[in-house]
């Protein structure tokens, strides 16, 4: 059995085929098409028509055109077309004909992305039944000039089980409506009963430390510490203005995380050295206290928001910042091509460029990156730096204490700074505020963490030219 396009030398047994299936179609009171078909009407819509053919025989016709203009949709799209006039000889229905021909029409619609619509007599409910069960959705019955018509589809996306699915579960609509409503009393109830529970176990969100950010800096809670008088040092600087989700680093001044929405339109005081903030909580008739960064333990790396950025910025296996062997070496760092700041006889030399500018790459084209940095020999003493890339923000991680030494950043700034007429480096600044901060970097003048060194590299000498 062969299925294949219509010739010309075809359209007599066409017409043939379409008049036997007809005549029969009226003897069983089925009012689907009229007798005699005309061979010029056929011929019109020849560049439609398929044929399948047994031993050069054709023993089934059928015809797909665009959908075009129709009453069972608004507007048609270009990949919607129209399966009709399927015509199978009399002595061949029953043997799997019809099962062929809509497997065809399946592959079709996924080879060529097309969306396929067909329909039938609505009093054919054999017929309406053998189309569910080949897997096309019935998406209703519509009205035609002298009878209703039930109109199914197959798009390109679907499949024919999860068609069959459809059709169920839109017969049984009522059913599982009631299901739905039942299943959302039960839930209501149960969330009564005991909602504290119920909340705990569906909120993953990571537990920030309570903070806010002042200006350029965030200030973390100070333990429980509180005071019943305002220091007379403190002077008012704003008003809390938003308070944000448990698992987001406050990011715009004056927006806090972690403390109840009821402060927001609090007033906020800064101490005279900028290191404190307070605010006035009437559930403790107190102020309560927050220090800045690198002050205070925020445990932002063990609450969960450094591995939570691992997972979102890098797919390979990394040894945990405070899991780092104490003998880890400089030639290690080289293998494992990091990024590395070497200090010896006083001197600073970068290694690991490229893996600084794939760090770069990423933040550029893919909006998520991540990189270690490893400052080898400083002081005596080698340190490393995760950094990431994630949701327009840089997130610092140092080792040794990374729940206090952490932060979050806005720019990624650089600088060049001459060491001779020959060697010129260029600096790489994190920055919390991008005006002015590389100059005050260069001037000795950025306090505490709104800058930091991050990693510098030689300009190469075709650059200089």
């Amino acid at each position: 059995m062969k299925i294949e396009r219509a010739v010309f030398e075809d359209l007599d047994e066409i017409v043939n085929i379409l008049d036997e299936v007809t005549l029969k179609l009226l003897d069983e009171g089925i009012q689907q098409w009229k007798y005699p078909w005309y061979k010029e009407n056929v011929k019109k819509e020849l560049d439609y028509q398929y044929v399948v053919r047994k031993e050069n025989n054709i023993i089934a016709v059928f015809s797909i055109r665009p959908l075009g203009k129709n009453n069972f949709m608004e507007e048609a799209g270009d990949r919607d077309y129209y399966l009709y006039r399927i015509a199978i000889m009399p002595e061949f229905q029953g043997k799997k004909i019809g099962e062929a021909i809509l497997q065809y029409v399946r592959k079709l619609c996924r080879k060529d992305k097309l969306n396929i619509y067909l329909d039938c007599y609505a009093g054919n409910d054999k017929l309406r039944k053998f189309y569910k069960k080949e897997g096309f959705y019935e998406v209703g019955n519509f009205s035609e000039k002298d009878y209703n018509i039930t109109v199914f589809r197959f798009l390109w996306k679907d499949t024919a089980a999860k068609n069959r699915l459809r059709n169920i579960t839109k017969k049984r609509k009522r059913e599982l409506r009631i299901i739905r409503r039942a299943a959302v009393a039960v839930l209501l109830v149960v969330l009564m009963i005991n909602s504290k529970s119920i909340i705990g176990f569906f909120d993953h969100r990571i537990q920030m430390t309570p903070a806010i950010v002042v200006g350029e800096f965030t200030y973390w809670r100070y333990g429980e510490e509180s005071s019943r008088k305002l220091p007379s040092y403190a002077a008012e600087i704003g008003k809390i203005e938003k308070v944000v989700s448990k698992g987001q680093w406050p990011v715009h001044s004056m927006e806090a995380v972690g403390i109840s929405a009821n402060m927001i339109g609090k007033q906020v005081y800064q101490s005279s050295d900028k290191n404190d903030v307070y605010i006035y909580d009437h559930n403790q008739s107190a102020y309560i206290t927050f220090k800045k960064d690198y002050l205070i333990d925020n445990n932002n790396y063990s609450n969960g928001l450094y591995e939570k950025l691992l997972k979102a910025c890098t797919s390979k296996k990394v040894t945990p910042l405070d899991k780092i062997p104490s003998d880890y070496t400089l030639e290690q760092a080289r293998k494992d091509k990091l990024a590395i700041l070497n200090y010896k006889d006083l001197k600073a030399v970068s290694e690991g460029k490229e893996s600084w500018e794939a760090f770069l790459e990423a933040v550029d084209k893919e909006g998520k990156a991540y990189i270690r940095i490893a400052r080898m020999g400083e002081v005596g003493q080698d340190f490393y730096i995760d950094l990431f890339y994630y949701k327009k923000n840089y997130y610092y991680f140092l080792s040794g204490n990374p729940d206090r030494y952490n932060d979050r950043y806005s720019y990624l700034l650089t600088e060049d700074l001459p060491q001779s007429e020959n060697d010129i480096y260029t600096l790489y600044l994190l920055s919390q505020n991008n005006t002015k901060a590389v100059t005050d970097y260069l001037m000795n003048q950025a306090t505490d963490s709104n800058v930091a060194l991050i990693f510098f590299q030689k300009k190469e000498e075709e650059a200089l030219q």
